[in-house]
């Protein structure tokens, strides 16, 4: 069980054979985004709380309805995100820290890894982007190749996903980038011991 709040993000990569017989990671998103401009669902819960939903030009700003937009702006009390954790001020304004939550059972005869990031990640790399990242890193780590000392598979990929998002943020206003990964590799079959007497 996950929850999530905001605007961070949770894949699951499953590794599978393609027709060649190749291992390929296959990913599967875990969360949704609580973002006005993606969640119509969410939109309409802030307005029904009292909150005010803006259309910027670029995206759905949520801000309190008893100043203007711009007033909002200048004191700094607009925000990009249905629910948040540390907004207490915009509480009034539809924005909660309440979770959703979502259950997901993992597939044990096979390598499965768990990539969770914030929007820096995931507001310029596709999920299908973080899955050919992981899978190059994931190969690395699992192809008999000499992967660098002293360095955890699981943190490979997240510095790889950090280094990726910084090169596609270079020269634009940049967000906060932060990645992590879990590796949960297959159970290995229990022997079954039978015998007669």
């Amino acid at each position: 069980m996950g929850g999530n709040v905001g605007d961070s993000r949770a894949i699951l990569l499953s590794a599978e054979r393609d027709a060649d017989g190749e291992e390929r990671l296959s990913w599967r998103q875990l969360t949704v985004d609580h973002n006005p401009t993606l969640r119509k669902d969410e939109v309409a819960r802030v307005k029904a709380s009292g909150g005010r939903v803006t259309n910027t030009g670029q995206e759905l700003r949520i801000s309190p309805s008893h100043l203007t937009f711009l007033e909002s702006r200048h004191k700094g009390l607009t925000i990009n995100m249905s629910r948040a954790v540390g907004h207490d001020l915009l509480q009034h304004a539809g924005v909660v820290a309440s979770p959703e939550f979502s259950t997901t059972t993992l597939d044990r005869s096979r390598t499965q890894l768990l990539v969770a990031g914030s929007d820096g990640i995931f507001d310029v790399l596709q999920n299908s982007e973080v899955t050919e990242i992981v899978e190059e890193q994931w190969k690395l780590y699992t192809s008999g190749q000499q992967p660098p000392p002293g360095l955890s598979m699981e943190r490979a990929i997240a510095m790889a996903l950090v280094d990726r998002a910084n090169e596609a943020w270079r020269g634009s206003r940049g967000d906060n980038i932060t990645a992590m990964c879990l590796h949960f590799p297959p159970e290995a079959p229990t022997a079954v011991a039978t015998g007669t007497e």
